[in-house]
C-alpha cells in the first residue's frame, strides 16, 4: 500500500510542469529569432542607425536581409575593406553589362578569412551567379584572435577544426554556437547600440584604447617577415571550406590576387609570387583565380594607403579581375 501518494502524484505533476515551461521556452527561443530575423522593420532600423565598425556585423547582416528581398545578383564581392575600396560596383555591372542594382557588396573591415567562411550560409541563401573575393598576403598569416571574430557558423566550424583545436577552444565554440542560433543574441551589443542611439549609456560602447581593426592589419603587414607567410593556416583552409560551398550553391567563385603597395613586404614581388603559388596549390573547387603575376601594374599614388586602392585604380582593378585569365591551362607552381 502505498503512504506516500500525493507526494509522488506532485512530483509528476511538478516534472510535466517543468517540461511544458521548457518546451515553451524552446518554442519562443525559435520562434522568435525566426519573427526577429525576417523582420523588415528590425533591419530597417538597424540600416537606419548602425555605423562605425564596431557595428560592422550587424550591418553586414542588414545588408543581407536586403538583397535577399531582391532578384539574384549577377555578382556579390566579399571580403574585408579591401573587398570595398578594391572593387567599384559601376565597373563590376559595365563588365558584366547588367544593371547597378545586379552586383553588391558584403564586407567587414579587417575580415579574416576565417570569418569569410563562416558566412557561407548567406551565399546559400542569396543564390548569386558569381562570387568574387580578393585574396592578400594576410591569407598566409597564422593565427587566429576569438575577439576579433565577428561571424561563427556551426557547421563550418565542424568543418574547419580539428576536434582537439575544438576542444581546446570549447569555451569560444560552445558560446558562439549557442549565439549563433538568435540573431539577438548574436548581435546583442551591436543592436543595442543601434537601438538605444543617442540615449545610450557609457557601457554599451566599445572598450575605450580599442585599436581599428584596419590600424591592426596595417601594423601586421609592416611587421611581418618572409617567413610569416604560410600555406598552411587555418585561414588558408578556411579559404578551401568557402570555396566548396560557394561552388555548391552553383555559383562561380573568382579570386583576385588583390594589389598592396610596395612599402611593405607583403607588397613585394615575393610575397605576391608566394601568394599565387599558395592559391595554386589548393583545393579550391574549381574556383577561378586571377593571380598577381597577371596583374597590371600599380603605383605608388594608387594607392590610398598600404592596402588600399583608389577609386581610378579600383576601376582598372575591377575589370581586370572579370577579363578571361591567360594561361588557364598553366600548371601550378610549387611552394
Amino acid at each position: 500500500m502505498d503512504l506516500h501518494p500525493a507526494p509522488r502524484a506532485d512530483a509528476r505533476q511538478g516534472n510535466r510542469a517543468l517540461l511544458v515551461c521548457a518546451l515553451v521556452g524552446l518554442v519562443v527561443f525559435v520562434g522568435s529569432d525566426a519573427l526577429a530575423s525576417r523582420s523588415d522593420w528590425l533591419w530597417e532600423v538597424v540600416g537606419r542607425g548602425a555605423s562605425g565598425s564596431e557595428n560592422a556585423a550587424v550591418m553586414l547582416e542588414a545588408r543581407a536581409h536586403s538583397l535577399a528581398q531582391e532578384p539574384p545578383l549577377a555578382a556579390l564581392v566579399m571580403g574585408s575593406s579591401v573587398a570595398d575600396a578594391d572593387f567599384t560596383e559601376r565597373a563590376l555591372a559595365a563588365s558584366l553589362q547588367v544593371p547597378p542594382a545586379r552586383v553588391a557588396k558584403l564586407w567587414m573591415p579587417a575580415m579574416s578569412d576565417v570569418e569569410l567562411a563562416m558566412l557561407a550560409p548567406l551565399v546559400r541563401r542569396l543564390r548569386p551567379e558569381r562570387v568574387i573575393v580578393p585574396a592578400s598576403p594576410f591569407v598566409m598569416l597564422g593565427g587566429l584572435r576569438w575577439d576579433r571574430t565577428r561571424a561563427y557558423a556551426p557547421e563550418v566550424a565542424w568543418r574547419l577544426f580539428t576536434p582537439r583545436e575544438l576542444f581546446t577552444d570549447r569555451v569560444e565554440h560552445l558560446s558562439r554556437a549557442f549565439a549563433s542560433t538568435h540573431v539577438i543574441v548574436r548581435h546583442r551589443r551591436e543592436l543595442r547600440r543601434v537601438l538605444l542611439g543617442d540615449h545610450r549609456d557609457i557601457t554599451a560602447l566599445p572598450p575605450q584604447g580599442e585599436r581599428p581593426r584596419v590600424g591592426e592589419q596595417i601594423h601586421a603587414l609592416e611587421r611581418a617577415r618572409q617567413g610569416d607567410f604560410r600555406c598552411d593556416t587555418v585561414h588558408v583552409r578556411a579559404l578551401e571550406i568557402f570555396a566548396q560551398d560557394v561552388r555548391a550553391t552553383g555559383a562561380e567563385l573568382i579570386i583576385a590576387s588583390a594589389p598592396m603597395a610596395g612599402r611593405s613586404l607583403a607588397g613585394s614581388a615575393a610575397s605576391s609570387e608566394r601568394l599565387d603559388a599558395c592559391l595554386e596549390s589548393l583545393s579550391l573547387a574549381g574556383a577561378r583565380l586571377r593571380l598577381g603575376r597577371d596583374r597590371p601594374a600599380f603605383e605608388h599614388d594608387d594607392f590610398r594607403d598600404l592596402i588600399h586602392l583608389d577609386r581610378a585604380a579600383a576601376e582598372r582593378f575591377t575589370r581586370w579581375v572579370l577579363e578571361p585569365a591567360p594561361n588557364a591551362g598553366r600548371p601550378p607552381h610549387a611552394l
